[in-house]
């Protein structure tokens, strides 16, 4: 959760389990929790305005995404970091995930290569947004 670590989470569960017969530790080399994102920054107002463009009617709100992501490689590159996926899923696509025949739907695929698209867009139309790419070796050629 929010504001957790890898030692509130270990902690968390000696004391849960409470059975001295059980051995609980830390294997390999944990990452930590990723910070929380801002709603009130531009990435979060771009991601916004490209899904309400994208899926008209769409509520958009800020939620918890439960599991690892290789977002954690890019957190030094990245003043934030939104782990949004625009896909539709269904309860047959959960069982899928990281399982036998994972996979998407063309007409999702397709969706979402016209959400990216958009919000390459958008982003490049973002006069707020173009200093991000100083960090990355890059930036505008005048």
């Amino acid at each position: 959760m929010p504001g957790d670590s890898v030692r509130t989470v270990l902690n968390h569960a000696v004391a849960t389990v409470n059975d001295d017969a059980v051995r609980i530790s830390l294997h390999g080399d944990p990452h930590p929790p990723p910070s929380t994102t801002p709603t009130d920054a531009p990435g979060y107002r771009l991601l916004e305005t490209t899904i309400r463009q994208t899926y008209p009617g769409t509520l958009v709100a800020p939620g918890l995404l439960i599991g690892g992501t290789d977002s954690k490689h890019l957190a030094p590159l990245a003043d934030e970091i939104y782990r949004f996926n625009p896909i539709h899923v269904t309860r047959e696509d959960l069982a899928r995930y990281h399982g036998t025949n994972e996979r998407i739907s063309i007409s999702d695929y397709a969706e979402m290569i016209r959400f990216y698209a958009r919000l390459m867009l958008n982003a490049s139309a973002d006069p707020t947004l173009s200093h991000r790419e100083e960090r990355l070796g890059g930036g505008r050629k005048t």
